[in-house]
């Protein structure tokens, strides 16, 4: 899949509100043959600063680099991150390393002062967000234990 397949509808300074909102982002994303991981980087009111395409995979896996992550939000003086990508198969339930990758996430970002707000995982138009099942806080909850 070409990133030109991809498209990305970027809309600075538009505030987010809910995992709905997010969702929009990667709408486009949601149908794709492989998995698309993609960034959303934040102020602190949550408004968009910027949205890109962190990794292009396989059918059943992308590539995540938190170091790379989180040096494109320093660098964007973000404050927040929400990780948005997509299963092909339409399932929408996240996997063990969804999970694991979250979470170290979630704990890495507290330590620099960013804050991992959501992380969607989307197929076709249904979608599943960390945030709304109550994971991010539990991860952020373990980091502080």
């Amino acid at each position: 899949m070409e990133i030109e397949v991809v498209k990305l509808r970027y809309r600075a300074s538009r505030r987010v509100n809910s995992s709905h909102e997010v969702h929009e982002y990667a709408a486009d994303i949601g149908d794709a043959a492989r998995e698309v991981m993609t960034v959303l980087l934040l102020d602190a009111k949550n408004a968009v600063i910027d949205y890109h395409v962190h990794s292009i995979g396989t059918v059943d896996a992308s590539a995540v680099y938190p170091r790379e992550i989180v040096k494109q939000a320093i660098l964007k003086d973000a404050s927040g991150i929400i990780l948005i990508h997509n299963h092909p198969s339409g399932n929408t339930e996240p996997s063990l390393c969804d999970k694991k990758v979250t979470k170290e996430m979630v704990q890495g970002c507290r330590f620099l002062g960013l804050k991992l707000v959501d992380h969607l995982i989307v197929g076709g138009s249904s979608y599943f967000s960390f945030s709304d099942q109550g994971l991010i806080q539990e991860y952020e909850l373990s980091a502080v234990a």
